[in-house]
């Protein structure tokens, strides 16, 4: 008898469950489209998150950029501000004082000649001098001239009495000068090579 009772009851439940097999199937498929729903509502919210990011890093680049133009901007006027104390306030002020130029009595070519000068910082800066070459020939033309080191790195304050020159040429030595560059003339120069307030060597004829 139990055993008819409990065959009973799973007859009714196999015909109850497909009576209802369309609402369980309509009930699923409600369930899946929440869930579809749902899925969508979250990869919407975290679309907008991430649009969120990717604008908050925008903004941040934005302003390193500008922060770098700002930067430049002050190394740019820095630098002007250096390049304008290395034209005036720094600039190198080198001054040649009491030059003169004396022979022995004797005539070409056994003549000696002898230069003296001497060298001043008036600017108000230290100079650091790299070298300092006497050169004879055609006055500022480096090609027709023959040079002799004098001085090869110095320092020279504004405070110093100054740097003393002293330069010999033999009139046998200007003649072969004179005849081989083709001068008729032959004219004593320095060339001056020096640093300025911002590190570049100049060099300068004088």
């Amino acid at each position: 008898m139990e055993a008819d009772s409990e065959s009973s009851k799973i007859e009714k439940l196999r015909e109850w469950s497909k009576k209802n097999k369309v609402f369980f199937e309509t009930f699923l498929a409600l369930l899946l489209a929440l869930a579809a729903i749902y899925i969508s509502v979250l990869q919407y919210n975290i679309s907008n998150k991430q649009a969120e990011v990717a604008e908050k890093q925008l903004d941040v680049t934005s302003k390193q950029t500008a922060m770098i133009d700002v930067q430049t901007q002050l190394f740019n006027k820095q630098l002007s501000m250096m390049e304008r104390q290395e034209k005036f306030d720094y600039a190198v002020r080198l001054q040649l004082m009491n030059q003169h130029v004396t022979h022995n009595p004797q005539q070409l070519p056994e003549a000696v000649f002898t230069y003296k000068a001497t060298l001043q910082n008036k600017g108000l800066k230290p100079v650091e001098i790299s070298r300092i070459d006497f050169a004879c020939g055609k006055l500022f033309d480096l090609r027709k001239s023959e040079i002799k080191t004098q001085i090869v790195r110095r320092f020279l304050k504004p405070d110093d009495s100054g740097l003393d020159l002293r330069f010999e040429i033999s009139g046998k030595e200007i003649l072969e000068i004179e005849r081989k560059h083709g001068i008729n003339q032959c004219a004593i120069y320095m060339v001056i090579k020096y640093k300025n307030a911002l590190g570049t060597e100049i060099e300068r004829e004088i």
